[in-house]
This record gives C-alpha cells, structure tokens and sequence, in this order.
C-alpha cells in the first residue's frame, strides 16, 4: 500500500526514517521525530508499516535496492580482468558512499546490530545480496592469466579482501569530523593499482 502513495509522499517518509535511523541506533530511532519531519500522522505511518520494525526493513532494503540497482547498471561497463574490475567496482562502492552518506551509516549500523531479530534480517539480507549479485560480478571474468595451479577461488577472496580493506582504511582516513568523506577518484585508483601490481606478481603467469 505504501508503495502506491504518490512518489513525493513516499520521498519524504523514507527521507525523514533514512535521517533518523542513520543519525540513532534502531533502539534510540524515534517514530514521533520521523512523523513529525514528513508531515504524517503517527497513525498513517503504522498502517503502511504495521510497526517500527516494520519501517526499519522497509527502507533498509528500500536503501539496498537504490545502491545495487547502480551496481547492476555499472558492471556491464567493468573490465573482463579480475584486477581491473575489482578496481572499478571499489572505486564504484567509494563513490557511492560519497554521494549515499546516509545509506551507507544505515547499513553499517544494522551490521552492528544486537538484536536477536535484526541480526537475523541482516544474516538473511546478506545471503539474499550473495545470491543476487556475486554471480553477476564475477560473470565474465578472464582467469587466464593465472598462473598454473593457482587456486583461483583462494586468488579472488585475496584480492577481494585486499581491495575491502583499502577502501576500509581510505574512508577512515579520509572522512572528516563531520562525517563527509573526501573522496578522490584519482588517488584512489592509483593506489589500488599499486595493490593490484604486487598481487599480480603472485598470481599471475
């Protein structure tokens, strides 16, 4: 029912959770502030999700959509080399997390999560993006310039994990006390080829 509400009304509930639950913990999220923000009645509000959970995975999987469905359009523009695809798509995920702030601090909190059944809706969230996308980012890949005997599946957690960890430490090290990260795709770039260039001599023939 809520998704046949006209786009501006939509536009502005989810605006109004999206600031609340990226700025509170799930525990601390109040519905009186997300109401009052998108000119609702609190009423009208748990009629469309039923109850504050129920608002909660709404727009977590509302935000997963938005950021996959970039993805999604992205990877046929990506490069069929292991190296250089994983590259692209970092440096595609950095990019997002400049321009999706909110998002991003949504789905961070909800992997920190104690509660029992928000552990469990992110432990199902995370099998369903698996299943959903890891074939599709790893379809098309060149393995031919691996050396004989490499355990290609070992090779891309490696490089995956590499490339996960860099992109780690440049958001720590590049946002600022406001929270806005300074992205620059350029030094990025550079310096995942660098990771890149020591792993390929490892791994490749």
């Amino acid at each position: 029912m809520f998704d046949n509400l006209p786009a501006e009304k939509r536009r502005k509930v989810l605006s109004a959770a999206l600031d609340e639950f990226a700025e509170q913990s799930y525990a601390s999220a109040s519905t009186n502030r997300i109401v009052e923000k998108a000119e609702i009645s609190k009423g009208l509000l748990f009629h469309y999700f039923r109850n504050k959970k129920g608002l909660y995975t709404y727009l977590v999987r509302h935000c997963v959509q938005v950021l996959g469905q970039e993805y999604e359009d992205f990877l046929p523009e990506t490069s069929p080399d292991v190296f250089e695809r994983i590259k692209q798509l970092t440096v595609m995920k950095m990019h997002q997390m400049k321009h999706y702030p909110k998002e991003y601090d949504l789905l961070l909190k909800l992997a920190r999560e104690t509660d029992p059944e928000l552990m469990a809706e992110y432990l199902q969230l995370t099998a369903e993006l698996k299943e959903r996308y890891l074939g599709k980012l790893l379809e098309g890949l060149d393995y031919a310039l691996f050396r004989p005997g490499v355990n290609v599946q070992k090779a891309l957690e490696v490089i995956l994990w590499t490339m996960e960890q860099y992109g780690n430490q440049y958001v720590a090290e590049n946002t600022d006390a406001d929270g806005k990260l300074h992205y620059d795709a350029e030094k990025i770039g550079l310096e995942l080829d660098e990771y890149a260039n020591l792993l390929k001599n490892g791994l490749y023939s």
